[in-house]
This record gives structure tokens, sequence and C-alpha cells, in this order.
């Protein structure tokens, strides 16, 4: 998750880094749609993970009630990973969509 701060170079950089990755991730999906494999040359040049096996990892996301979703009820949410959020200026970009930050669970501190 990036913290969106207007003026931050670093925040800035780090939209710009995961946005170059997301489009490469987003083209490789593409291709693969479209019924290729990789290429033998990216193959080559792709690490090897011997011994895999699936793990997990934590993704942050929002928990709360959402209201005017255009696919869901109003009600408990429980969104898809956050990538970006602004919580001075109240709103948040996960991966499926922008969503405006109403108030806060009681008790939580978002002020960092």
């Amino acid at each position: 998750m990036i913290e969106a701060l207007p003026g931050c170079d670093l925040s800035r950089l780090n939209l710009l880094f995961e946005s170059r990755r997301l489009e490469r991730l987003a083209r490789d999906m593409r291709i693969i749609a479209a019924g290729l494999a990789p290429t033998e040359a990216v193959l080559e040049a792709a690490p090897i993970v011997d011994g895999w096996q699936f793990g997990c990892r934590t993704l942050t996301s929002l928990v709360g009630t959402s209201i005017g979703h255009p696919r869901l009820p109003d009600g408990p949410v429980h969104t898809t990973d956050v990538w970006i959020i602004d919580s001075k200026r109240r709103w948040a970009r996960t991966l499926s969509r922008y969503y405006v930050l109403g108030a806060p669970h009681a008790g939580d501190d978002h002020d960092r």
C-alpha cells in the first residue's frame, strides 16, 4: 500500500514504480489470454524457485460498511487489497476501485 502524500517525491516514485510493474503484469496476462506461453528467452532469464509450494501473504484491505457500491448491496464489505490511500483527503484506491473514506472505526488512529 502506498500512502499518497501530495508533493512528496518518494510517494510519487513509489506510485510510478508500482504502476509500471502492474502494466507489465497486465501485458503478460493479455499475452497468456491470447493463448501464448512465455518465450524461451523470457523463461531463460527468469529465476528458479526450487522446492516450491504455495504460501500466503497478508494484504491490507478495508473492512467496514459500504454505501453505494455499484455491484454490492449496502452493508458489510471487505475490499480487495488497498494500493493507495490518502487518509487526509479521505480516499483510497483498491485493486478494484476508488472508495471515499467515511468515518474511521472507533478507536483507530488513521492520522499517522
